[in-house]
């Protein structure tokens, strides 16, 4: 009893210290509602609040050990979120050399 409490307390842990630091998806609709309108900004937001939605479907679905037994319906989206971030990298380090009058 008391080492699933440990484990679940450390978990619980680890996802609070996830939830608190500000991750790729924040920086990108801060970044959006400075540089466009508020419905560009919001529409970015439920995008990103939709692709969690259907993780967490994903998850509690139980599909976990399908995606372990065929990776390559988990490297499909993975791909694609490493170059939308690459690709988020690269326009904020070129707009940096622009000037800004």
């Amino acid at each position: 009893m008391i080492n699933e409490l440990i484990a679940l307390s450390a978990i619980g842990v680890a996802i609070l210290f996830g939830a608190m630091s500000p991750g790729v998806s924040f920086l990108l609709v801060a970044r959006t509602a400075m540089s466009s309108s508020r419905r560009v900004a919001l529409s970015v937001a439920a995008g990103l609040g939709f692709g969690a939605l259907i993780f967490a479907v994903i998850a509690l679905a139980g599909l976990h050990t399908l995606l372990t037994l065929v990776p390559s319906l988990y490297t499909a989206p993975k791909s694609c979120r490493r170059m939308l971030s690459f690709m988020a990298g690269v326009e904020n380090s070129s707009s940096s050399f622009k000037p800004r009058y």
